[in-house]
């Protein structure tokens, strides 16, 4: 499955104004994540917490309707109680996620794919552990940039049709564009919000979260 045309086609069928919000918000994360750490960090927690209940619901035939809103609720609220083990997990999904999608990208097999997606995960794991400060950083800055792109590739397809259209066209032949200007620019947003890190810790700033 081509989880990247997926998505691309689903924010194209949407409002502008989805793709307007989807961008503001991945530029929050990406430019500001970690001052707003506390609060940003309940989104990715409640979105996991709703995967968790799909699957629930799918392997014990329960209702999704219950299973959904429920967990998500919880993780929301988990996030909210302990940001801490919230970036630490959340982070290392997000690592992980990333790594399956680039794997899948490349056509690799589903056993391929798993071992990166677990290798991934593991070592993003061991490294938020470590580091929670710069897995804070990593994270947001991540989840920014995917957030903008897709939101980015909305805009253009409401605003500018045949703008959107051929980026949709080019990303879909040449599977490597989206992931290098992903990666492109989550180096920009992490340099940005580590060098805003460093300077607000040199002039003793309060602002910054303790992890």
């Amino acid at each position: 499955m081509d989880y990247q045309k997926t998505l691309f086609d689903w924010i194209a069928s949407q409002p502008g104004v989805t793709g307007a919000v989807l961008l503001a918000v991945g530029l929050v994360y990406g430019l500001c994540g970690y001052r707003l750490i506390r609060f940003l960090i309940v989104i990715p927690c409640a979105g996991l917490g709703c995967l968790l209940g799909l699957l629930l619901a799918r392997l014990g035939n329960l209702p999704p309707t219950v299973t959904v809103p429920a967990l998500g609720f919880l993780g929301a609220f988990l996030a909210a109680r302990h940001t801490r083990g919230a970036v630490i997990i959340t982070g290392a999904a997000t690592l992980a996620t990333l790594g399956a999608y680039v794997t899948a990208q490349s056509g690799a097999c589903a056993t391929v794919i798993l071992i990166v997606t677990g290798a991934v995960g593991g070592g993003s794991l061991i490294v938020a552990v470590l580091s929670r400060q710069a897995m804070a950083l990593l994270h947001t800055t991540l989840l920014g940039a995917a957030l903008s792109i897709l939101g980015f590739v909305g805009l253009a397809d409401a605003v500018m049709p045949s703008l959107g259209s051929a980026f949709r066209t080019l990303t879909g032949n040449c599977w490597p564009i989206v992931p290098v200007i992903l990666v492109v620019l989550s180096i920009t947003l992490y340099t940005y919000q580590a060098n805003a890190r460093q300077g607000d810790i040199l002039t003793g700033s309060r602002a910054l979260p303790r992890l």
